[in-house]
């Protein structure tokens, strides 16, 4: 647990017939993860109760984010988005273990700490239609906390994400790199 409230407020706002563009924005001051791809949530929480370990790395993201997303045909979605935060790095504890209650917590990676100021570009597929997802799927999706991908449990079908996330050093910032992930997922009716 942090020893501070985070918090992570955000809008979006539709415009055009079947919200086809989608323009929002959040501010946050939350606890991170670029390891939520290796266990879900429930498993990473039992894992920590249980035997006070983690599969994961945390750090603070402090900031703002601003995004759009045009969606030109029915499975089809381009997003644009500009962050300026800033990342701090954590302790990873617990409490309370309840099989290994005397054995320390592993140590969390400390995190490069600075400004961040970042483009990302996204293009999301999903051969089942994305008009069908509800605006609070939507919009947990454009808030990009994962950029590997967000998962859909719906019918059979393919979808395919992939994001770019740019940040120069002539962005006037701590860092200096890009990163390109790809996700390709299909679902199939058992």
């Amino acid at each position: 647990a942090a020893e501070r409230v985070g918090y992570s407020f955000g809008l979006e706002r539709p415009f055009l017939t079947d919200a086809v563009l989608q323009i929002g924005g959040s501010i946050q001051d939350i606890t991170a993860s670029d390891d939520r791809w290796r266990v879900s949530d429930v498993e990473q929480s039992l894992v920590g109760f249980g035997f006070r370990n983690t599969f994961r790395d945390y750090y603070r993201r402090k900031g703002y984010q601003l995004h759009a997303a045009v969606r030109p045909l029915g499975g089809h979605e381009w997003l644009v988005a500009w962050r300026g935060e800033e990342h701090l790095s954590l302790a990873n504890e617990t409490d309370f273990g309840l099989f290994r209650d005397d054995h320390p917590f592993p140590p969390n990676a400390p995190a490069q700490e600075g400004d961040l100021r970042s483009v990302i570009l996204g293009y999301t597929f999903d051969s089942r239609g994305l008009a069908r997802e509800s605006p609070g799927e939507r919009f947990h999706r454009h808030q990009l906390d994962s950029l590997f991908g967000s998962y859909a449990e719906r019918e059979h079908g393919v979808r395919v994400e992939w994001h770019s996330e740019f940040a120069p050093e002539a962005f006037d910032h701590d860092f200096d790199f890009s990163r390109h992930v790809l996700n390709a997922r299909g679902v199939d009716d058992v």
